[in-house]
């Protein structure tokens, strides 16, 4: 599910992504990412984080963000984030 809204000079996207059939450090289960995407005369500020209470299976309790990078077309990503029971 995404939304677009255009205001003058600005743009903004915001989105809800399914993250299914993970297996992350051994472990399964599903999450939700909420993304937000926002253009202000051509500043872009990408937000992209787990939706709380999300996680299911023994993904239950995930918390975090995905910081995504834009540099002369290739884009990056880290994934930052908190597991109860991980070290």
């Amino acid at each position: 599910m995404s939304t677009i809204v255009r205001i003058a000079a600005a743009l903004m996207f915001a989105g809800i992504v399914t993250v299914t059939e993970n297996a992350n450090n051994g472990r399964r289960g599903t999450f939700v990412l909420q993304q937000r995407d926002t253009f202000t005369r051509g500043a872009e500020q990408l937000t992209v984080t787990i939706v709380p209470d999300s996680g299911t299976d023994q993904l239950t309790g995930i918390a975090g963000r995905i910081t995504i990078t834009n540099s002369g077309g290739a884009h990056s990503y880290v994934f930052e984030y908190t597991l109860p029971g991980s070290r």
